[in-house]
């Protein structure tokens, strides 16, 4: 079983988080209860988006990296779900997040939320990979998980 993960920011939508499984199935909603009790995403609303419920992320380097911290929680989101429910690959379409964020601590991180985030990330990845989950990059217009703004 698979989840797609993917962050968007732009002036259509805003800052998002969005997560879904192989069949483009939102999976925030249906483990909504499961997610509040998830510290990490306190600070970050949900909203709905075209059929799915997706969390609104903001951070205070609003200038830098907005759409980066984005894909960043909804890899957090995603790793969580994969972990608890069994799921053995997440894919994403931000190299960034794959071979940098999730892997090693970042110093080029301004804001405190968003370096606390990329630590959790960096524990939840290490107990994926442990049990044998993978994580793998798929091109933007085919992420599943996307909010219809890299599709042709």
């Amino acid at each position: 079983m698979s989840i797609y993960v993917d962050g968007c920011c732009n002036k259509t939508i805003g800052s998002c988080a969005s997560v879904v499984d192989s069949s483009g199935n939102d999976l925030i909603g249906p483990y909504l209860d499961f997610l509040s009790h998830f510290k990490f995403l306190d600070s970050f609303p949900v909203k709905h988006h075209n059929n799915r419920i997706v969390y609104e992320v903001e951070f205070t380097d609003i200038t830098s990296q907005q759409n980066n911290g984005c894909e960043l929680v909804a890899m957090c989101i995603g790793l969580v779900i994969a972990i608890y429910y069994k799921f053995d690959t997440i894919y994403s379409d931000s190299t960034l997040i794959i071979q940098h964020w999730s892997n090693k601590e970042s110093k080029n991180i301004k804001d405190p939320l968003k370096a606390k985030i990329q630590r959790y990330c960096i524990e939840l990845r290490r107990i994926f990979e442990r049990r044998g989950g993978q994580i793998k990059f798929v091109p933007g217009d085919h992420n599943l998980a996307d909010l219809g703004f890299h599709k042709k």
